[in-house]
């Protein structure tokens, strides 16, 4: 089903705002489908949804979200240097540091349906998260490929984590998603404004 502006609006500034709180710069945070995209903004998502080619799975994803969510939050991950803890350059399921980060990943993931849930349950459906799922069972599925019962126990830690963020950063969610509403499109710097200027959290 399609999403009506106001809550694809909110689904982005959920993911936005849970991006800025992680750590995360935003590049773009684009609101609802009718939004008009200039052409530098056009290349910048373009040039992202080419840079999954060479991940199938993920070029797949990235494609079906386009066509079923009228919006999309485009973000650059902070630099990650060898875990403090195990100081593998990788992910560890053995270190409690690394599996924190992918939890504060997955939460940023489950902020977009948590956003909706949360703050417009008129319209909030869970077939909208169906794309959001598939990344978070993705990521999952290859940090710990062999293990359900954990990747259940961290799927639940990451869902908790984003709703309590959301409930937290309500304030800015709703700053972000009226903006949105009018402008259709944000530039993550002004984003980012928006987002700080109404944030309770520190960021990381």
């Amino acid at each position: 089903m399609s999403l009506s502006r106001q809550c694809s609006c909110y689904h982005e500034a959920g993911h936005a705002v849970a991006w800025v709180v992680n750590g995360d710069s935003l590049l773009l945070v684009v609101g609802h489908g009718d939004a008009r995209l200039t052409s530098e903004q056009e290349a910048l998502r373009n040039a992202v949804l080419v840079s999954h080619k060479d991940d199938h799975l993920a070029f797949v994803n990235r494609l079906l979200q386009r066509r079923r969510s009228a919006g999309e939050t485009i973000r650059k991950g902070k630099e990650r240097s060898a875990c403090e803890e195990c100081k593998s350059t990788e992910l560890s399921d053995a270190c409690p540091a690394c599996v924190k980060v992918l939890v504060d990943h997955l939460c940023c993931i489950f902020a977009g349906g948590a956003a909706t849930a949360l703050l417009l349950r008129d319209e909030h459906v869970k077939s909208q998260m169906s794309d959001d799922l598939a990344q978070i069972n993705n990521a999952l599925q290859k940090f710990l490929p062999k293990d359900e019962p954990q990747r259940q126990e961290l799927r639940s830690r990451a869902e908790q984590h984003a709703d309590s963020l959301i409930r937290r950063e309500t304030t800015a969610v709703r700053a972000l998603a009226d903006q949105l509403l009018v402008d259709g499109v944000l530039n993550g710097p002004i984003a980012e404004q928006i987002i700080r200027r109404n944030l309770r959290s520190p960021t990381a």
